[in-house]
């Protein structure tokens, strides 16, 4: 690892993998430092029962590359959390992302320099680099929070946190099971929990609104209708707000949007897409 980069960057998810490839292809040196043994970000940490993703699979993903486009086989519209982090692992492969990247790495201190007009960070084993650009990629929901329950900590039973599942397959036959919460990770684990656990108790603050996914495995057709209209639907992306947009988007644009229907047409709209 070089003494002095032009960057270094925190975290190898998606966007930290992705400013790598940025800064290389500008010309610039950069070193990454992941906590993780491997890349993936969220989707490496994130390994409980049915996790995946609510963004179609063609949608979620890079549009750096073209060739990365056409390339990935997706397999399901709404792909599981093994399925991106195998993404994850083909991109960082192909682009040769590993060589820049510091695994097991947590940094533990940034200061600026003003004479030297550079960053110096520190990581816990000691490591110390110097940097123009100092570039935080850790997510916005990366730091893991327990729920403040009196006597969490004397618990006696086996506890698991969804954002820190660990790799190894977790049986739940035969067991008693509490799961508290019912966000995202709540409203994917509790089926896939249940189906295997002896009895199953949810605690729930606030209900959540959720909706049938309806995923299934991708059709060749529509995949190659995707690659075929890659480039409109980025634009499309591009321009949303969440940069998310279904893939009627690439084809019919216009007759996409609520606000161009009218007060009669939206509600026919509204239920053809769903």
């Amino acid at each position: 690892m070089p003494p002095t980069v032009d960057a270094v960057i925190v975290g190898a998810g998606f966007s930290g993998m992705y400013l790598l490839h940025k800064m290389r292809e500008q010309g610039l040196t950069a070193v990454v430092f992941e906590a993780g043994t491997g890349v993936g970000g969220t989707w490496y940490w994130n390994r409980y029962p049915g996790a995946r993703v609510d963004v179609e699979s063609l949608a979620y993903s890079y549009s750096f590359s073209e060739d990365l486009e056409q390339e990935y086989p997706w397999q399901e519209r709404y792909p599981t959390q093994p399925e991106i982090l195998k993404y994850a692992n083909h991109v960082a492969d192909r682009f040769d992302l590993r060589k820049d990247i510091v695994f097991r790495t947590r940094v533990t201190s940034a200061a600026w320099s003003e004479e030297d007009k550079a960053w110096l960070i520190r990581t816990e084993h000691e490591d110390a680099v110097s940097a123009r650009f100092f570039v935080m990629a850790t997510g916005c929901l990366s730091a893991p929070k327990l729920p403040e329950i009196p006597g969490i900590e004397t618990f006696k039973g086996t506890s698991y946190q969804t954002s820190r599942w660990p790799h190894e397959k977790i049986d739940f036959t035969g067991q008693r099971v509490g799961i508290i919460g019912t966000g995202s990770s709540g409203v994917q684990s509790i089926p896939v929990i249940a189906e295997t656990a002896d009895d199953l108790t949810v605690f729930q603050r606030t209900p959540s609104y959720s909706l049938p996914a309806r995923n299934r495995p991708l059709r060749p057709d529509e995949i190659a209708q995707m690659r075929e209209n890659y480039r409109a639907f980025r634009q499309e992306q591009r321009k949303a707000a969440p940069a998310c947009r279904s893939r009627c988007r690439p084809n019919r644009p216009s007759k996409c949007r609520t606000t161009n229907a009218t007060p009669r047409t939206r509600p026919r709209g509204k239920a053809a897409a769903w």
